[in-house]
């Protein structure tokens, strides 16, 4: 097939469902009241995102995901030219 456009496609789903994963993650912090709450991972003081920095994080993944997707067909469309 055209492996550069099946590889954008497996990005674009990949950033995808990270996007929907952190957007699932802000939005039952929010509604546990949670959303400003940060916890320490380690003893080197690595913390988890609060809700709004997980929302922006989906914001991202997504607006890169959906370049990847119309790269990908663009690619597609003049292959088949």
């Amino acid at each position: 097939m055209i492996p550069k456009a099946d590889s954008l496609m497996n990005e674009y789903r990949r950033k995808m469902a990270f996007g929907n994963q952190q957007e699932k993650f802000a939005k039952a912090a929010i509604k546990a009241g949670n959303a400003d709450k940060v916890k320490v991972l380690d003893l080197k003081g690595t913390t988890t995102p609060t809700a709004s920095e997980r929302l922006k994080i989906a914001e991202k993944y997504k607006d890169e995901a959906k370049k990847d997707s119309v790269n990908s067909v663009k690619l597609r469309i003049k292959k088949t030219k």
